[in-house]
């Protein structure tokens, strides 16, 4: 599979940097005509952008397609519409100083021909910029680019005729992950194939042609026989120093999952016996992901620590990301703040500077829909944070399996008191589901 996977890497497409553009109001460059800024996108993290915009000062506008959706009751206004219509973002468009995303499933070319016909420059719109949407939206480019960067990363190749899978897997040594290119979350878009189980091949077959289907590459990682997952949230600046965008990071997390789905973060990782290596080796790739692709604000990498010891980029978010909400409670300005701070030019919050801030621990806690739980409607059970507990709710209308709720956040002042707040964590969680059980 060496050699196959080694081919792969010759058309890696990397980005230059993007350059310094307007900022907010007269604290910064007068470029900004409004204090409203869009956000793209109306889900939690939208909910959570915007409640940060308005202690910034700003009055964030929302296009999402729900009058309810999660963000609707934090923004200073909503305008309603789907990805495809191209009045209502043109109206958007028109309307706000800059656009931010909520996620990167989008389509950049509808994004950019909107932004032209409302008489706005897409270069100076969007942020991250949409070459570098573009770019990160797709997993198999995010590998290829990696590859050409010497980032570490598990061995991949490309699935173009489905019916090599079994000879892939073999050359692996035995099973892969596949991976849609695009449109993959949450778990989804990911299957393990092993050929040694009889049921996997058709399951397999049907993976790949759903994503052919619908335009979507399909490639074959190698399994990774990992100790643990990892994360780091790092946030580039359109504030230039030196000639270069600033880049901060947060500190390594351990990021645990559950299928698919981020259940907890706990750190520092330092603290919790990850290598000072890794923590370095995670802020150079983001230093350098970010020079190559021409990020601009927050982005989450997460990581592979395998058991010999490596630290393997799994992949990259160019946006606010799950394993980076415990920055809300734990540290003075949060990935959300520190976005806006870098979309708009102001100088960012350094999170490494702050005293302390690979000694304080703190954990976050998602939760998720229970199994076999639908319900719908304004009056549904809260939960009950305990007294070292933060609820950060999303107050969505209904809940479904494995749908993201809320979290809890919560610092601690050493590795016995971290013990403490996952079980203050889980008393909440589980007296909150038999409350939910119970209507």
């Amino acid at each position: 599979m060496r050699n196959i996977i080694k081919s792969g890497f010759k058309n890696a497409i990397v980005h230059s940097p993007i350059r310094a553009r307007g900022s907010y109001r007269s604290l910064l460059k007068p470029s900004l005509k409004t204090s409203e800024v869009g956000i793209l996108g109306g889900g939690q993290l939208a909910r959570m952008l915007a409640q940060s915009a308005v202690q910034l000062g700003l009055r964030p506008v929302i296009y999402a397609d729900h009058p309810q959706c999660p963000a609707h009751d934090a923004a200073s206004d909503l305008v309603l519409g789907t990805l495809n219509d191209s009045q209502a973002l043109e109206k958007f468009f028109a309307r706000v100083s800059v656009v931010i995303f909520e996620n990167e499933f989008v389509d950049c070319e509808k994004l950019r021909s909107a932004a032209i016909a409302a008489g706005r420059d897409p270069d100076q719109l969007f942020r991250p910029g949409l070459s570098t949407i573009r770019a990160l939206q797709n997993k198999l480019q995010q590998k290829k680019m990696l590859a050409e960067l010497k980032i570490p990363t598990s061995p991949f190749i490309e699935v173009s005729n489905p019916a090599d899978l079994p000879k892939i897997a073999n050359a692996a040594g035995g099973a892969v992950v596949l991976k849609w290119s695009r449109l993959g979350y949450d778990g989804k878009g990911v299957l393990f194939f092993d050929p040694r189980k009889e049921d996997n091949l058709p399951a397999a077959l049907r993976f790949c042609e759903s994503a052919h289907s619908r335009g979507i590459a399909v490639y074959a990682e190698k399994k990774i026989r990992f100790k643990r997952e990892l994360a780091v949230i790092a946030v580039t600046g359109t504030a230039q120093k030196r000639g270069t965008p600033a880049t901060v990071t947060y500190p390594l997390v351990i990021s645990e999952q559950e299928d698919g789905i981020c259940k907890r973060v706990m750190g520092p990782a330092l603290a919790l016996g990850a290598r000072p290596a890794h923590q370095k080796l995670a802020v150079r790739a983001a230093a350098q992901i970010a020079k190559a692709t021409g990020l601009c604000g927050a982005f989450g990498i997460e990581f592979f620590e395998t058991r010999e010891g490596k630290l393997l980029v799994n992949e990259i978010a160019p946006r606010v990301h799950n394993t980076g909400h415990y920055t809300q409670n734990a540290f003075s300005a949060s990935q959300f703040e520190n976005h806006w701070r870098a979309v708009l030019g102001l100088d960012l919050r350094d999170p490494l500077k702050e005293p302390g801030a690979n000694q304080r621990h703190f954990a976050m806690l998602n939760l998720l829909g229970p199994d076999q739980v639908s319900i719908s409607g304004a009056d549904l059970p809260l939960p009950s944070p305990g007294p070292s507990s933060h609820l950060h709710w999303y107050g969505k209308l209904e809940i479904s399996p494995r749908r993201k709720l809320g979290h809890l956040n919560g610092i601690a002042r050493d590795g016995r008191e971290l013990k403490k707040l996952l079980r203050e964590f889980e008393l909440c969680e589980k007296s909150w589901i038999q409350a939910l059980k119970k209507k």
